[in-house]
């Protein structure tokens, strides 16, 4: 899916956001090499504001990352991007 946006759709940032205390959501841009900062009480979860932290990565961070070997599979997971 990150190929495709990079490779097909030519674009310059891929953005995932997961709330701040779903761990299993977080680990998969955490392996993929995504960097991160916390954008807190920016949305409305249930009943109170809730923290999201955003995951980003350029296209030549992506492509960087393919050229030396770096491989990781989701299996059974759902990402979420926002570009």
């Amino acid at each position: 899916m990150i190929d495709y946006a990079f490779n097909e759709l030519n674009l310059n940032r891929v953005e995932m956001r997961c709330g701040v205390k779903n761990k299993k959501s977080r680990k998969i841009p955490e392996k993929l090499g995504f960097r991160e900062g916390v954008a807190r009480q920016s949305g409305w979860l249930h009943d109170h504001f809730a923290g999201y932290v955003i995951y980003g990565m350029l296209a030549n961070e992506w492509h960087k990352s393919k050229s030396d070997n770096f491989i990781y599979r989701a299996e059974g997971e759902c990402l979420s991007f926002f570009v």
